[in-house]
């Protein structure tokens, strides 16, 4: 609202950066549901068609929504009529269905999600959003913020950080989205042991490798360059693993860092790996890219150098 333009007609003047009555507007949102409040619209549903939520959905869709109310009643609806159809009453939602319909809505780039990937090119947004995609620290004005938070991208009390993950996943893919149609040929299958588990170590191997031949080209290229490692990283990982699992993402502003947690089905355990990017001038490649075996407070980590 705060930078609305009122257009009229030919026989009318353009009225433009305020109101027509010359009065300072404030900007407004909406609030976001509560935790209470999504579980109560879902469970009229329920109450109406007979159709249950599992446990584990409803914290799915608070998880990933975090009430963001467009998020809420888009998920709610394509968990319930996919593509249209209606679901089964007797079928039980599961969190597996929330994920689901949450990869649909941002494949079929909703018109809401398509608005605000659009908003990225704007440099106030930049200021705030770069930041936090690659763990660096943050040089934004109030105003930049007050605009990035009424966009509702960010959440509206501190620290900062992305409103909730749905909006964490499609800042990345949108920000690559060119690198993703260019990049060669990432198929899943590659990277899929015997045993029906992800070969991160492989895939690690072929980022590296990749990295290594085209890193230069798509960073001067990326419209957050200082987020450039990390969103190439990303890219690459959500060509193979997206197939079949999913990346969740946790950006922490200032730790110089973004954690991500590959999940795949039937994963056992977790196993850390750790990917340092060294961008420093004068660096060769031979310096650069390295694998080591550490130890963190007893807990093995591979490095790998990038």
């Amino acid at each position: 609202m705060r930078d609305y333009r009122i257009h009229a007609s030919s026989e009318r003047e353009v009225i433009a950066g305020g109101s027509a009555f010359n009065i300072k507007t404030r900007s407004l949102r909406l609030g976001d549901f509560t935790r209470a409040e999504v579980e109560d619209l879902l469970g009229q549903h329920t109450a109406e068609s007979g159709q249950a939520f599992a446990p584990e959905a409803l914290d799915a869709v608070w998880e990933q929504t975090r009430g963001q109310p467009w998020l809420v009643n888009a998920l709610a609806q394509e968990m319930c009529f996919p593509a249209g159809a209606l679901r089964p009453r007797d079928d039980p939602i599961s969190d597996r269905d929330v994920f689901e319909a949450r990869e649909t809505l941002i494949l079929r780039r909703e018109t809401h999600l398509d608005q605000l990937a659009d908003k990225l090119r704007e440099p106030r947004v930049r200021r705030v959003v770069e930041p936090l995609l690659s763990g660096s620290d943050a040089e934004y004005s109030g105003r930049d913020f007050e605009y990035v938070r009424d966009l509702g991208l960010v959440a509206p009390d501190p620290p900062l950080r992305i409103a909730n993950p749905i909006y964490g996943e499609v800042l990345p893919r949108e920000l690559t989205w060119v690198l993703q149609q260019a990049m060669p040929p990432q198929r899943t299958a590659w990277y899929v042991d015997a045993d029906g588990g992800l070969g991160m170590d492989g895939l690690l191997a072929a980022f590296q490798d990749f990295f290594r031949q085209n890193s230069e080209h798509w960073i001067q290229r990326a419209q957050y360059t200082e987020a450039g490692p990390q969103l190439v990283l990303q890219a690459f990982l959500h060509r193979v693993v997206n197939g079949r699992g999913r990346i969740e993402r946790e950006y922490a502003l200032g730790s110089r860092r973004v954690d991500l947690l590959v999940v795949w089905p039937g994963g056992q355990g977790r196993a850390g790996r750790f990917v340092v990017f060294d961008m420093r001038e004068g660096r060769t490649w031979a310096e650069k890219i390295y694998r080591e075996e550490r130890q963190q407070n007893g807990t093995p980590i591979t490095v790998w150098g990038a």
